[in-house]
């Protein structure tokens, strides 16, 4: 079922030269330190080598989605227009950011009240001044997700007892103006490049994963995927087993705040969701006989000034070995029954039993957790000598 990469993905993809992971860096914690280190004495002069020309000319970039499923129904296409909804007395005015023939996203202008499965009704007045043959005046679209912020929403037409006039529109629309709409999604133009760029960046990632699957009530995790097995962390986590090609997650789960905040959470995530994200402190002392003598772990929450942190990092590298991880916990995707049905059949022809079983651990799953290791950044923000 895995086809070959076309080639014009392979001479696109030759190109690239490097990978760049970009962050956003909004933690506080982190901005409140560097804001406090003084920059009277910063030479301006060894700054020169990390600076460019000017372009005149911006580099564009593009935003390609790498979902491994995609649940989209048809092309959607980019369309900002004034858009006014209504629902009981309540007027909103926003505008839309893209558009298909059976669903709108619309950015409102302040926060709304709204929920999935909600019944507004849309007006378009900019759209309204091209066209006599469609009345686009209170559409009904019922809500089908939204943002965090509670400003960004997705709609999908309600179709009540007659045709919806808002479909008919945008399908007349899209096909008279094929060559002038910009789609969102430039994986429908080159099929293949979105999931060549999610398998080059999953397999470049040296960051590890610990899958959470459902039980009862309960989360467990019994699963760890990584690119590489060498790392510090799964050498710990090795040398404490006392099982052989087994780890022994102690280090993560032992912290009590930290476990009842992944649970906690996990309940409340919606699909897509930004990731949840916590700082991780571990200590190690593998002299010591028992797990619970071997390892310390703290989350930054409790070491709450910088003079603490500096404390915990030089006991630590005194007593044995230290750790900072990042740790971000997100919701899981559902699984796309069509890709896995054909492998679940061929199990279950010859064991029934094993194939039901994987069927159910696979619909668990309930949510990940990455840890990437930053210790070395850690260390230099807090002056320890890392040679």
């Amino acid at each position: 079922m895995n086809l070959a990469c076309p080639k014009s993905v392979k001479d696109l993809l030759s190109q690239l030269t490097t990978i760049v992971v970009a962050h956003k860096i909004d933690d506080k914690n982190i901005t409140n330190f560097y804001q406090k280190i003084p920059y009277e004495k910063i030479d301006t002069i060894k700054l020169k080598q990390f600076g460019h020309k000017r372009e005149s000319e911006h580099q564009g970039v593009e935003g390609i989605g790498i979902n491994s499923n995609n649940q989209r129904q048809e092309s959607r296409f980019k369309y900002k227009t004034p858009i006014i909804a209504t629902m009981n007395k309540l007027t909103l005015n926003g505008k839309s950011h893209d558009f298909s023939t059976n669903g709108i996203k619309v950015e409102f202008d302040q926060a709304v009240a709204l929920k999935p499965s909600d019944i507004i009704h849309i007006t378009f007045p900019e759209l309204q001044k091209i066209t006599s043959a469609f009345e686009l005046k209170s559409l009904p679209y019922e809500v089908m997700r939204i943002s965090n912020d509670n400003s960004l929403v997705n709609l999908r037409v309600h179709v009540e007892k007659h045709q919806h006039i808002g479909r008919s529109f945008f399908k007349a629309l899209i096909d008279k103006n094929k060559n002038k709409l910009a789609s969102d999604d430039r994986s429908n133009s080159m099929p293949g490049l979105s999931k060549a760029l999610r398998n080059i960046y999953s397999s470049s990632s040296n960051s590890l994963a610990l899958i959470i699957q459902t039980s009862g009530s309960r989360y467990k995790i019994e699963t760890i995927t990584a690119n590489q097995d060498n790392s510090k962390l799964l050498g710990y986590c090795r040398h404490l087993s006392d099982r052989k090609q087994h780890y022994n997650l102690y280090p993560l789960l032992n912290n009590l705040q930290a476990t009842s905040l992944m649970n906690n959470t996990l309940k409340k995530m919606k699909t897509g969701d930004a990731p949840i994200t916590d700082i991780m402190y571990l200590s190690f002392n593998l002299d010591k006989e028992t797990v619970e003598q071997a390892v310390t772990t703290k989350l930054e929450s409790e070491l709450q000034s910088d003079k603490l942190k500096q404390m915990f990092i030089n006991k630590a590298l005194k007593r044995g070995h230290f750790l900072c991880l990042q740790m971000k916990l997100s919701r899981a995707e559902e699984p796309d029954m069509e890709l896995l049905n054909p492998e679940l059949s061929y199990i279950s022809s010859y064991a029934i039993h094993r194939g039901k079983q994987i069927e159910q651990e696979i619909w668990s799953v309930a949510g990940i957790v990455q840890v990437f290791d930053i210790t070395q950044e850690t260390l230099i923000r807090h002056n320890i000598n890392i040679s």
